[in-house]
C-alpha cells in the first residue's frame, strides 16, 4: 500500500494491535526500527492520541478503522483539538482558484447569472486569503447554492506531518482488512 498523500510505501510496515481494558492501541512501525518511522494511535474515553515521529495530535473522537480504509482529511481536522502552536493547514489560493474555475466551467450543473458573477468576483482575489475570506463570507451577497458557507470553495494545504498521519490511519485500516481476509 502506497500512502496517497505522502507516497510512503507501507508494504513492509508492521501493525501491532493492543487492547487494554477500554483502551485500544494501534502501533505502526517500520521493520528494524523501534522508534524511527513509528506512529502510535491510542484510543480511549472518546479521544484519540497520536504520537510518534510525525508529532503529537489529539482528536475529539476515537479512531475505529473502517472496512473502506478511506480517511476524510476534513472530518479528522474538525475533530482535532489543538493544545500546541502546530499549524494544521494554510490557505491554498491556487487550489481555491482551480475549484472556482471548475464551478464556473461546469456544464453538468451550470451557474445562474448571479452565481456566475459571485464566482468571478471571488476569482479576482483568490490569491489573498484575507481579501478572499472577506469577499466570500461577508461583503458579497452569497447567491443560490453559495448561501451556505460549506459550498464556498476554500482550499487548504495540509501540514505535511498530519498528511502522513492520515496515511498511517489508512494503512491501519488496510492492514486490518488484509488480516481479516487471511483468516
Amino acid at each position: 500500500m502506497i500512502g496517497k498523500r505522502s507516497g510512503i510505501d507501507f508494504s513492509t510496515y508492521r501493525l501491532e494491535v493492543i487492547q487494554e481494558g477500554d483502551t485500544l492501541i494501534h502501533k505502526v512501525r517500520y521493520p528494524g526500527y523501534n522508534k524511527m518511522y513509528a506512529v502510535t494511535f491510542i484510543n480511549t474515553q472518546g479521544k484519540m492520541f497520536v504520537t510518534g515521529d510525525y508529532g503529537e495530535w489529539i482528536f475529539n473522537r476515537e479512531f475505529h478503522p473502517s472496512e473502506e480504509g478511506q480517511v476524510s482529511d476534513g472530518y479528522w481536522l474538525e475533530k482535532m483539538r489543538m493544545g500546541t502552536s502546530q499549524v494544521l493547514s494554510k490557505f491554498d489560493g491556487d487550489g481555491t482558484y482551480k475549484e472556482l474555475e471548475e464551478l464556473l466551467n461546469n456544464t453538468d450543473d451550470p451557474l445562474d447569472d448571479e452565481e456566475r458573477e459571485y464566482i468571478e468576483e471571488l476569482m479576482e482575489c483568490a490569491d489573498d486569503e484575507i481579501e478572499y475570506t472577506y469577499k466570500a463570507y461577508r461583503e458579497l451577497r452569497m447567491p443560490g447554492r453559495f448561501n451556505d458557507y460549506d459550498y464556498v470553495p476554500f482550499c487548504k494545504e495540509l501540514n505535511a506531518w498530519i498528511s502522513i498521519v492520515f496515511d498511517y490511519f489508512e494503512f491501519v485500516c488496510w492492514k486490518l482488512k488484509e488480516n481479516n481476509k487471511n483468516r
